[in-house]
């Protein structure tokens, strides 16, 4: 059984968790929102930088993704939760 979010909440506790369920929380309790967010970007940061790299070459990558998780972020409280994987 999958313990629920806790403020300690660690990537073990999070990796089976559907990203919808991870953004969502992250918006319901802003609280948790420094150590669920995150997870989400180390999740997915290296296939999106790799695809950056290989439509606009390495040098501009790294700020697709950063600009990539920003409006992310941003837009969290619109993201449909039903969607398990936030990668598309």
């Amino acid at each position: 059984m999958k313990r629920s979010y806790v403020a300690a909440a660690t990537a073990a506790e999070v990796d089976d968790s559907p990203d919808g369920e991870v953004i969502g929380r992250s918006c319901s309790e802003p609280g948790l929102f420094p150590r669920l967010f995150p997870l989400l970007f180390q999740q997915h940061s290296a296939s999106i930088g790799l695809y950056a790299a290989r439509r606009l070459g390495p040098g501009p990558a790294e700020d697709i993704v950063a600009e990539t998780f920003l409006e992310a972020y941003r837009h969290r409280d619109r993201y449909d939760a039903a969607r398990r994987d936030a990668r598309p």
